[in-house]
């Protein structure tokens, strides 16, 4: 007790604006940058780390590294540098907050982070500026660190990732809120795909009969249509989603991904995030890495409204890479683009293991349930478990899969990725836009240990709902899966 007392007498407070930080001031994004670093710098443990309530600061690339007992409390509101010319590097990434190799750091305080990313996510889809595209900054970065805390915190508008963790454990994320402005990032697309218009103007009424008869039902005309366009097909699902209710998400993203844990040992709980991508994405790791699988989680009491409560996407490598012991509970998922979605990624074929030896490239998904989940109203697919379904601006598909499958027919599996001990128990799935779910293995290595318990879905009164593409049932191919209590629909799996 009286070792608890000194340390509390002898714990400090370093405000950054001793540190010269400035408040209001658009001008001293570096001058802020620098004296939160140099705060972070002077901390000792115990130590707390404070930007004030009631003040803005303008902020660039702040970096940690060996914090050891520290309190970061963001009080106020940092406005991060949207300036792309004083960030980008072809090489490199710099992002807002970047901490490395630190034990026992808290940070939260109640305030608000905005990553103002509208500049670059127009930078990443017009290419306008050389180096944007994936160095895009994360807003925390946090890496080899363990016994973290992150709570009372609001991210908004990342440029890229919100949360990314590298390679920690023992960590604890609560009461954080994650917001992305969907509609700015909806505009910017069509601003883009607008300019293809004009360029491809004659193919449009061809294209639009071509989706309305495949997604609605419309016959085309008698004299036939023309296979759409790549541009086209992009361009028309963008407009048919920004004519959509604020609760639809559309089908493409700009990797404003919420959490990302990776490692082991972690405790996501009581958080809201609402983005365009991943809400949770669980990273693998592997043999070469300081924690040879990214296990033992636990997420519970979320609300999600994104592209999933994501587990992968998981490549193969050459030293396995592996996600495992994962447990999501007490989710609620209004009006999400995805819902439940545990995503493998091409691709496989032999590599260099980390001792030199040339082997088979694999990747494991296992032990992994989700239980007590109500997914409302779902734009995409409420489940999915399979191949990543890609298309990030400027990519091509090759051998993934297509986000827009089935309406692009290519979605190839991975034999090199052994998906097994899934479970979805007391799953919801209440008035889906299209068919319940996909849940595709490969042939040469079909899922194992599927079990769906009390798993319903819920069409409501339209009778077109959940209808499409494959009538009211899943699509299920190479696994072995056992349906329980009162799953209905039940899915009928083909080679497995």
């Amino acid at each position: 007790m009286i070792l608890l007392r000194t340390i509390a007498l002898l714990a400090a407070t370093h405000d950054i604006d001793t540190f010269g930080a400035r408040d209001s001031d658009p001008s001293a994004t570096m001058v802020n940058a620098a004296a939160l670093t140099a705060a972070l710098a002077a901390a000792q443990s115990g130590d707390t780390v404070l930007a004030k309530a009631g003040k803005i600061y303008y902020m660039n690339h702040v970096t940690a590294s060996q914090l050891r007992g520290v309190i970061i409390h963001i009080e106020g509101t940092v406005l991060v540098d949207d300036n792309i010319t004083a960030w980008v590097n072809d090489t490199t990434r710099q992002n807002w907050f970047e901490m490395v190799d630190s034990v026992n750091v808290t940070i939260g305080g109640g305030g608000t982070v905005d990553g103002q990313g509208m500049p670059w996510w127009d930078a990443s889809i017009t290419g306008s500026i050389k180096g944007v595209g994936e160095n895009r900054p994360h807003l925390l970065q946090l890496t080899n660190s363990t016994e973290l805390i992150i709570e009372n915190l609001t991210l908004l508008n990342s440029p890229r990732f919100h949360i990314h963790f590298s390679q920690c454990a023992r960590v604890v994320v609560r009461h954080v809120t994650i917001r992305v402005d969907r509609f700015a990032q909806r505009s910017l697309k069509a601003k883009a795909h607008t300019k293809r218009l004009a360029a491809v103007g004659p193919h449009v009424a061809p294209l639009a009969e071509t989706i309305a008869h495949r997604l609605y039902g419309i016959e085309p005309r008698a004299d036939g249509t023309l296979a759409p366009r790549e541009d086209w097909r992009d361009w028309l699902l963008d407009e048919i989603v920004k004519l959509l209710p604020a609760w639809a998400l559309q089908p493409e993203d700009l990797n404003t991904d919420g959490i990302d844990p990776n490692g082991e040992d972690y405790h996501v709980h009581d958080c809201t995030v609402d983005n365009d991508d991943d809400s949770i994405a669980v990273k693998p790791s592997s043999g070469k890495d300081r924690f040879e699988c990214s296990q033992d989680m636990l997420f519970e009491r979320l609300t999600l409204t994104g592209f999933g409560a994501s587990v992968g996407s998981v490549p193969p490598s050459a030293d396995v890479n592996c996600v495992r012991n994962l447990t999501f509970r007490n989710l609620s998922m209004p009006g999400t683009g995805k819902g439940i979605y545990i995503k493998s990624n091409p691709s496989c074929g032999a590599g260099v293991d980390r001792f030199g030896r040339t082997v088979q490239k694999t990747s494991v998904l296992e032990d992994i349930t989700f239980e007590d989940v109500n997914i409302s109203r779902p734009f995409w697919w409420a489940v999915w478990i399979g191949p990543q379904q890609q298309h990030e601006p400027g990519s091509a598909l090759g051998d993934k899969c297509a986000l827009a499958y089935p309406l692009r027919d290519t979605c190839p599996t991975q034999g090199c990725s052994t998906f097994s001990n899934i479970t979805l128990r007391r799953v919801t799935i209440e008035e889906p836009l299209l068919s319940p779910g996909v849940i595709l293995g490969n042939v040469s290595n079909p899922m194992r240990g599927l079990t769906l318990e009390d798993v319903n879905v819920k069409f409501g009164p339209n009778p077109k709902s959940g209808a499409w593409p494959w009538g009211r049932t899943y699509l299920c191919q190479a696994a072995a899966l056992t349906s329980l209590g009162g799953t209905s629909p039940a899915p009928v799996c083909s080679g497995s």
